[in-house]
């Protein structure tokens, strides 16, 4: 007789790519979670150094753990997506291969999305003192409180700020392929389709370091222009719960923040072939930019 598995709740992903002096860390905190229903995906992304070898060890002592690696190199967000078809959890969490857990991290969003199963997402960043968490905002609020009124909600933070329902996830089609800034564009999508929880923050330890990508980010412009094209995509999409006038308003605001950056861009560090770029790809004009002086 076949014995029959129940699939774990969670499903911890990370993602790894020459990471051997912090990948040990990481692994070890997620082991040594409070929470103990989960299932630990590691993808290896071809490292080139020893970083595959070093988390192969823990699948040899845990059982939930199960290391893999590609036949080819195929970059973050493509490796996040491939990591996530392998999960069996009815939630996914992504933990970067530099940073850590705290104990009580995966016990906190676990009990947060049970106590709202019509949410898509959960995040633990942007505390405020008026609010009691974990709380559910809807797609309206969410939405409008990102793109408009910048209220308590904030909808850019790191995939280790958040845990996801896997079949939200799936339903949206994971990550858009845009390196630096897929994950805030995961949380703005899937807000179109559900609410998201807001939970405490500190539950885990976002590592900085010289080699992140957050780091590269500072020095590519490539991700303004995405971000703009995208978050307009998603503030007009047939699905958006925003009003015409809702939707008008933000891409203005969109607008008024692209021609901030571009200000910059023009006056300290004069790149005036840099700055003319982007206004053409963002089919703005000079009149758009001047208005970045104001407010």
């Amino acid at each position: 007789m076949k014995m029959v598995v129940n699939a774990p709740t969670l499903s911890v992903i990370t993602t790894l790519y020459n990471r051997e002096k912090y990948i040990a860390e990481t692994i070890e905190s997620v082991l040594s979670s409070s929470f103990t229903d989960f299932e630990y995906i590691i993808l290896d992304d071809r490292s080139s150094d020893n970083s595959f070898e070093i988390a192969k060890t823990y699948e040899k002592i845990d059982p939930r753990v199960k290391v893999v690696k590609n036949d080819i190199n195929l970059g973050d967000y493509p490796n996040r997506n491939k990591a996530a078809s392998l999960a069996k959890g009815k939630y996914l969490k992504f933990l970067d291969a530099d940073d850590v857990l705290y104990n009580h991290g995966l016990q906190v969003m676990v009990e947060s999305m049970q106590a709202f199963p019509q949410a898509g997402y959960g995040i633990c960043t942007k505390h405020s003192h008026y609010e009691k968490y974990p709380i559910q905002v809807n797609s309206y609020e969410a939405l409008k409180q990102h793109f408009i009124t910048n209220g308590p909600l904030t909808l850019s933070c790191s995939p280790g700020s958040a845990i996801i329902l896997k079949e939200a996830f799936d339903k949206v089609g994971g990550f858009r392929i845009n390196r630096h800034i897929s994950d805030a564009l995961l949380w703005r999508t899937l807000s179109l389709h559900y609410p998201v929880v807001k939970m405490i923050t500190g539950l885990y330890w976002w590592r900085g370091h010289e080699q992140q990508e957050s780091k590269i980010r500072l020095k590519n412009r490539t991700p303004i222009i995405e971000e703009y094209l995208a978050n307009t995509e998603i503030i007009t999409n047939i699905d958006s719960p925003l009003s015409k006038d809702e939707q008008s308003l933000a891409i203005a605001k969109l607008k008024h923040k692209l021609a901030r950056k571009i200000l910059v861009i023009l006056i300290k560090e004069k790149d005036f072939r840099g700055a003319y770029k982007l206004l053409q790809d963002a089919n703005l004009d000079l009149s758009n930019v001047l208005s970045g002086f104001k407010g």
